[in-house]
């Protein structure tokens, strides 16, 4: 599962242009590696029609849980268990947003070490 990503503005940008409708009034910054925990802008709707991006920490802090806790990994879930985990059910329905991201890394065992690889969208020129 994704533990890190990016965000870079000017393609991104040009997406959440193209989803919400028209310009938007803000402006993506470049960020490399961003783990979990941090601080990163996610889409969201903000009434029927209007869109707002707020920076949220990238964390699900679930309604049991009194504050963040790194006990269990909450960044993540899997879409078999989506609807059906505890954790999870009632946020995806109710409270979900978009993280703008222009790739993720996925590392893989090769012996003793692992090794990151990036994953993005294919470009249209190859």
């Amino acid at each position: 599962m994704c533990g890190r990503f990016n965000i870079i503005d000017n393609p991104l940008t040009q997406l959440i242009m193209e989803v919400v409708g028209g310009d938007v009034p803000w402006t993506l910054t470049t960020e490399y590696n961003i783990a979990p925990t941090q601080t990163v802008p996610v889409l969201r709707r903000s009434g029927e029609e209007d869109w707002d991006m707020p920076s949220m920490r990238w964390w699900l802090v679930p309604f049991w849980s009194p504050q963040p806790s790194t006990k269990y990994s909450m960044f993540n879930a899997k879409s078999e268990t989506l609807t059906t985990s505890s954790a999870y059910k009632e946020p995806f329905r109710k409270r979900r947003c978009v993280i703008p991201a222009s790739g993720y890394y996925e590392w893989k065992k090769e012996g003793s070490i692992k090794v990151p690889y990036y994953i993005e969208p294919a470009t249209e020129s190859g």
